[in-house]
């Protein structure tokens, strides 16, 4: 028995090969799109497993400068602990987001869900300092300020170039308290 015969015009042959190269052009964008962002999450995982070690034993330093202890005090240890878990979970964010862009290369015809928040802009929009040690250096230069200017808060925020309320509301912030009773400046000063 034979095929059934498929009569086809050379008008509706050429439309099909169009339609079907369209389609190609479409999927060969999204794939190299994918892939692209795909490797800029690996580029992140590099980044952030390479520069990981040097950033904690860094930013350590500082810590424990600021508060006054030996390099390895239990305070900067803690730190560093909580330093390598956020890292950690940024650098399995990326993990997770080029995984799935893989996949999306490799099946461009299926949507893609949207990112979740990346956890570093997700704490930065909490109000979250994402480093630490800028809060405590930011309290610290306060209050070395407020020290200089013997209380004077007026002259504490001119000195830093901002307004008095703005410094009264970091202070109020600060996890720093300010040493109660700084000497008022004499007159003579």
């Amino acid at each position: 028995m034979r095929p059934p015969r498929v009569r086809c015009r050379l008008r509706t042959l050429m439309a099909l090969v169009a339609v079907t190269a369209v389609l190609l052009g479409v999927f060969s964008a999204r794939v190299a799109r994918f892939q692209r962002i795909a490797g800029r999450h690996a580029d992140q995982v590099k980044t952030l497993y390479k520069h990981e070690m040097y950033d904690l034993s860094n930013k350590s330093v500082i810590f424990s400068y600021m508060n006054g202890g030996p390099l390895y005090s239990a305070s900067s240890n803690d730190w560093r602990e909580a330093e390598a878990a956020r890292v950690g979970r940024r650098r399995s964010y990326h993990d997770r987001l080029q995984r799935k862009y893989e996949q999306a290369a490799r099946r461009p015809w299926l949507p893609v869900a949207p990112d979740p928040p990346d956890p570093a802009e997700a704490s930065s929009l909490a109000g979250e300092t994402s480093d630490p040690t800028i809060r405590v250096l930011e309290n610290e230069y306060l209050l070395q300020t407020l020290a200089f200017t013997r209380g004077d808060r007026e002259e504490a925020a001119w000195l830093l170039g901002i307004d008095r309320r703005t410094l009264d509301r970091r202070l109020a912030e600060s996890t720093i308290a300010p040493a109660a009773g700084l000497p008022a400046r004499s007159a003579s000063e």
